[in-house]
């Protein structure tokens, strides 16, 4: 989902270099995100481009720190 709460384009019509997005979780999802060693995957399909990685245990574990 991107981020509506701001516009990340100055004047001259140059989009930031920085794009952020979220990810909606449910209850649910924030539990299995939470458990340790839980396996995530992350991706995003595009007509052009699709990619599918594995997140790192750390990368989990310090994003868990998100949903406090």
């Amino acid at each position: 989902m991107p981020e509506d709460d701001l516009d990340r384009t100055n004047s001259s019509g140059k989009a930031s270099a920085v794009q952020f997005i979220y990810f909606p979780f449910t209850a649910a999802q924030i539990e299995k995100f939470r458990a340790p060693g839980s396996e995530v995957s992350v991706g995003f399909t595009h007509p052009n481009y699709g990619h599918t990685a594995v997140m790192p245990e750390h990368v989990r574990a310090a994003l868990v720190e998100d949903f406090a």
